[in-house]
């Protein structure tokens, strides 16, 4: 009895999954891992519970020593943990104190960022708006301390401060986070405010930057969720919103979601470009699966047009008769491709026998004796011969001039390679030494 006693306690203490249930326990499975923030803040949260306030402070401040200063991390979760303590249980000043510490020993904006939540968690909203002011005179150069505030004023109804605070923003932020700026505010009109005024501020800032895309695929994304996609559709003649980014620019995937129940051309011609969309960018091919029912929906006007178009092709196209000519169709064609020929057969044979003029003048000639090469010249009598070669002295010459070439480079080749041959100039000692 006393063996599997100690042997079910044994088993218990190993089992990492088991819910600790006093201060024993945490501090075992502390002495395991140290730097986890997670087991410190259940510690803190067990004292909590039986109302122990001042050791659950105690908790805190032994794992801010104890944790390593490389997890930064883990250390800001117990600022955090701690922050939330004095907000709940603590005081102002207790609270403000505990904050100054957080900021010496931490990153300012995500501590500002941490306590901020918790005031908005809290409903301390005065306290919360008292320390956005304070962080966007200290971080007027992040964008997000801009739009998490405008997100706070919009979110509690305070649409004219946020408006006002967005002017504010693009005088403290430089020119090229105006865009993102802008397109935030946008998307909290029509979250949270008016829906015209935030599609108006969209169509501005496309007609500034019409080929930016992401801010197509966002304006597109607020479109379908007020179910009003008329003045997205941009017409090739007569549109509202006269832009030279047309939506077929835009990722077909979306459109599929605007067009889904708009008709049934529009939805085809779609369904194809998300096709061809996801072959190009090798996606999954459930995709492939999902719309490849589109292909049987083409209509008969569709088909006539194709085998149209394959009829005048085969009209073009030439056919190979048995005696090995071409059969263009028509007349005037043929006799035209016949007169072409004849032109280049001539030109062609003037430019053969101009090759083998010059080859005659400039190679070497291999005689059948095979003793010596030497070079052979045209001379005035031999023209009126050599204008009508026949085939069979022509492959003889090719043949000899290729023999020659090959005995020359040969014998050259032996001869510096010769190392006891005798030097005879100043290059024949300079290739030897």
């Amino acid at each position: 009895a006393e063996e599997t006693f100690l042997y079910n306690k044994e088993q218990e203490l190993l089992d990492s999954s088991k819910i600790p249930e006093s201060a024993d326990d945490f501090d075992r499975m502390i002495a395991t891992n140290p730097n986890s923030s997670s087991l410190w803040l259940q510690y803190m949260a067990f004292y909590l519970h039986t109302a122990e306030v001042d050791k659950a402070r105690s908790v805190a401040r032994k794992a801010l020593t104890t944790i390593s200063f490389r997890e930064e991390q883990e250390k800001l979760n117990v600022w955090v943990g701690l922050m939330n303590l004095e907000n709940m249980y603590g005081t102002q000043d207790s609270l403000m104190s505990t904050f100054q510490q957080a900021l010496q020993q931490n990153e300012q904006l995500p501590v500002y960022y941490k306590l901020t939540n918790i005031y908005q968690l809290s409903d301390k909203l005065d306290l919360a708006e008292q320390l956005y002011q304070t962080m966007t005179k200290k971080f007027s150069n992040e964008v997000q301390v801009w739009i998490r505030y405008g997100m706070f004023q919009m979110q509690h109804g305070r649409l004219e401060a946020a408006r006002n605070l967005m002017k504010r923003s693009l005088k403290s932020l430089s020119k090229q986070q105006h865009v993102t700026i802008i397109s935030k505010f946008a998307q909290f009109e029509f979250k949270y405010g008016d829906i015209e005024r935030g599609r108006t501020m969209f169509e501005s800032l496309l007609s500034s930057y019409p080929r930016c895309v992401d801010l197509w695929c966002v304006y597109l994304d607020m479109m379908i969720q007020t179910n009003d996609i008329t003045t997205v559709r941009v017409n090739k003649s007569t549109g509202k919103v006269e832009l030279s980014l047309k939506l077929s620019d835009i990722d077909p995937t979306k459109k599929h979601e605007v067009e889904q129940n708009k008709g049934t051309k529009r939805r085809r011609r779609v369904k194809r470009k998300i096709i061809s969309y996801d072959s190009d960018d090798d996606t999954s091919s459930d995709s492939e699966q999902s719309l490849s029912s589109s292909e049987e929906e083409t209509s008969e006007e569709e088909k006539q047009q194709k085998k149209e178009v394959t009829r005048k092709r085969k009209r073009e196209l030439p056919v190979l008769h048995v005696s090995g000519g071409f059969d263009w169709g028509d007349s005037e064609c043929q006799t035209q491709s016949v007169k072409e020929g004849e032109e280049t057969s001539e030109e062609e044979k003037q430019q053969k026998k101009e090759v083998t003029r010059k080859r005659k003048r400039e190679l070497p000639v291999l005689h059948v004796s095979g003793d010596q090469t030497q070079s052979v010249k045209e001379d005035d009598t031999d023209t009126e011969e050599d204008e009508q070669p026949t085939s069979k002295k022509t492959r003889r010459q090719k043949k000899a001039v290729k023999i020659a070439e090959e005995t020359f480079l040969y014998n050259k080749e032996q001869e510096l390679l010769d190392s006891s041959k005798i030097p005879e100039s100043a290059d024949d000692f300079d290739r030897m030494i």
